[in-house]
């Protein structure tokens, strides 16, 4: 085992699996069939314009960023240790020697389509993530115009048990003037439920593209 403790050893790690992968790259060039037969190398060709052919360096780059790439898809292992006291405990970060070297060297002869692979992978994460925080933005907005409507459902009855305390004479009154006066309440009421319909209908589309809210 491969012990992860300063960031030397992490530099030494991605160093490592850089060089081996350039060795998978360098094996899968050897594997290529050039006119019948394998084990022919392409060597690197004059420039054409702006573009250089690279040739077997170039699978020799692929296969060594790729080899470095998959140390996200397989990080190193943390182990947890407690002394039997269970007064000390000691964390260790380790990476098994044989799986850096196979690993190293499988996904470098495979650089190109490991790579494509995880890109597809990083960017249908992103696209979860990105439908998770509409998701969480919708509901915090929608519980924002519930409490509003909470309180204006608050104030609508405190003023009707106003209404309901006044003599008959003064409710006649305001009987008249609510006919001659606009009712602002009522437009605050219709643009609070235009906001709870948007907010829903945000909702909606975000439950079809990541399911339900919980």
């Amino acid at each position: 085992m491969l012990e992860l403790t300063d960031p030397v050893d992490y530099v030494a790690l991605f160093g490592i699996a850089a060089i081996l992968g350039g060795v998978g790259g360098l094996v899968f060039e050897l594997l290529q069939s050039r006119y019948g037969q394998t084990g022919w190398i392409e060597l690197p060709g004059r420039s054409r314009g702006r573009y250089r052919d690279w040739g077997v360096w170039a699978n020799v780059l692929v296969g060594a960023v790729a080899a470095m790439a998959a140390l996200w898809v397989f990080p190193p292992q943390t182990q947890t240790v407690i002394s039997q006291n269970a007064a000390n405990t000691t964390t260790t970060t380790e990476y098994s020697i044989i799986d850096l070297f196979s690993l190293s060297l499988i996904i470098g002869s495979a650089g190109s389509s490991f790579l494509s692979s995880l890109q597809a992978r990083v960017m249908a994460r992103l696209k979860e993530q990105e439908a998770t925080m509409t998701r969480e933005v919708a509901h915090s907005q929608l519980e924002t115009i519930k409490d509003q409507l909470a309180a204006a459902a608050e104030a609508s009855k405190a003023q009707v048990e106003t209404i309901r305390g006044e003599p008959p004479t003064a409710m006649a009154a305001r009987e008249g003037d609510r006919h001659s006066a606009p009712q602002p309440a009522a437009d605050v009421f219709s643009e609070l439920v235009a906001h709870v319909q948007q907010a829903q209908a945000a909702v909606s589309a975000t439950n079809v593209a990541v399911g339900p809210i919980a």
